[in-house]
């Protein structure tokens, strides 16, 4: 969600925001600017309450795992020395803004012991957009660096395609297939409306 549309300011004016991104890095940044436009009164914040308070998980998704870990009842440290049971609520994997597309250690969606002594409780919450069966892997067993993931034909944003319905759409960069559907991330159409090569103007120095 934009943060400076009419939409944003409906949804969040006069409320507590709690936020989370990987890292914590784009929450700082975002709830910097949502403050500064709040507190402005400007552009669709005109006229509309300031939140009542902005929140971000401090180190985000990745300092939490790191944190509590995968099991269900990691010990925690308190600053008196005692310690503190708590249950890691993540469920699924970690996605990371480098080649290697999830964190493969912490957050990899399998939680290493369950309280009844399972090691082999594994969280999947995505789902194929085709059939919408449980899968969350973008690259279909392939290493990211092999270059295979799904993704969407029009905006190339990944998208989350099972095994079984891969061989049936193209994606990005494939070769034209009359055969084939094209992939697109919102399933019947591309939900990221401005990214298109029409809207882009390309300037030669």
């Amino acid at each position: 969600m934009a943060l400076n549309t009419e939409e944003a300011a409906e949804a969040l004016a006069g409320k507590q925001i709690y936020m989370y991104c990987t890292g914590g890095v784009r929450c700082e940044r975002a709830g910097t600017y949502l403050r500064a436009l709040s507190e402005n009164n400007s552009g669709a914040w005109q006229g509309k309450k300031k939140p009542t308070a902005i929140y971000q998980l401090k180190g985000g998704i990745q300092k939490y795992l790191e944190t509590y870990g995968e099991s269900v009842e990691p010990k925690v440290e308190q600053s008196d020395g005692d310690t503190d049971d708590k249950e890691c609520l993540y469920r699924g994997k970690n996605f990371v803004f480098d080649p290697r597309r999830t964190d493969p250690v912490i957050g990899n969606g399998i939680t290493s012991k369950s309280s009844s002594g399972s090691t082999d409780r594994v969280s999947v919450v995505g789902q194929c957009i085709i059939c919408s069966n449980k899968h969350d892997d973008y690259d279909n067993g392939f290493s990211p660096c092999d270059e295979h993931e799904s993704r969407c034909c029009r905006c190339r944003m990944l998208v989350l395609v099972c095994n079984d319905c891969r061989p049936k759409v193209r994606s990005c960069g494939e070769p034209e297939n009359a055969d084939l559907t094209d992939l697109l991330c919102g399933r019947t159409k591309c939900i990221d409306e401005g990214n298109v090569a029409e809207n882009v103007e390309t300037v030669r120095f």
